[in-house]
């Protein structure tokens, strides 16, 4: 289970001029970050290997060597003394690049095919926060991993600034509403769909 890591057709979550790629295979990894930026760059690097109830199976705290205008190779571990065989469709390796505390480039990376995740049904909560900037802001949290969630107002997901995101247990995650016409009393109303429902 394994990719091309510098291939610009990979989809990734990115932030800004950075992103997180990985090669898997059996349970090694390797981490490689793409990076647009001008300038090299020394950031903080955490990984967590939790399964998909959110139960820490190992972290670590590393610094990534980021090469300007490069994908560079930032760690490589073998973590079978974490990951079983036959646990590989049960966990998650999450991967965070942090500038002064703060998340610059995130990836969610499992070592087996979606469709063979042991997934659950999620609990979902959806909180309004205070407005800021002129959006109104939702904070959705997960029981369990919740792959692909999509949020949705009146079946249209295309009112929130981000979708389509894979919900780690017990994570806090902020939607913005970008229709300025968004109904006050509309928390409650809005739908959230993950991969488990497409089954």
């Amino acid at each position: 289970w394994s990719s091309d890591v510098c291939s610009s057709d990979l989809l990734k979550e990115l932030y800004g001029t950075m992103m997180i790629t990985t090669t898997i295979k059996d349970r090694h990894v390797d981490v490689y970050v793409v990076s647009d930026s001008l300038y090299d760059d020394l950031a903080r690097m955490e990984l967590r290997v939790l399964d998909l109830k959110g139960n820490l199976r190992w972290s670590e705290v590393a610094a990534a060597d980021i090469k300007a205008n490069a994908c560079s190779q930032v760690l490589s571990r073998d973590l079978s003394r974490y990951i079983l065989p036959f646990d590989t469709d049960n966990v998650v390796l999450n991967i965070r690049i942090y500038r002064d505390d703060r998340i610059i480039a995130e990836s969610n990376r499992y070592f087996c095919l979606p469709k063979s995740l042991r997934l659950r049904r999620p609990a979902l909560t959806v909180r309004e926060l205070p407005a800021l900037d002129g959006y109104r802001r939702f904070e959705v949290k997960s029981s369990v991993l919740a792959k692909n969630a999509e949020l949705s107002f009146n079946d249209d997901p295309s009112l929130f600034d981000r979708n389509y995101l894979d919900l780690l247990p017990g994570e806090r995650y902020e939607f913005r509403i970008t229709d300025s016409a968004f109904p006050a009393d509309a928390s409650g109303k809005i739908k959230i769909h993950s991969l488990i429902d497409t089954y």
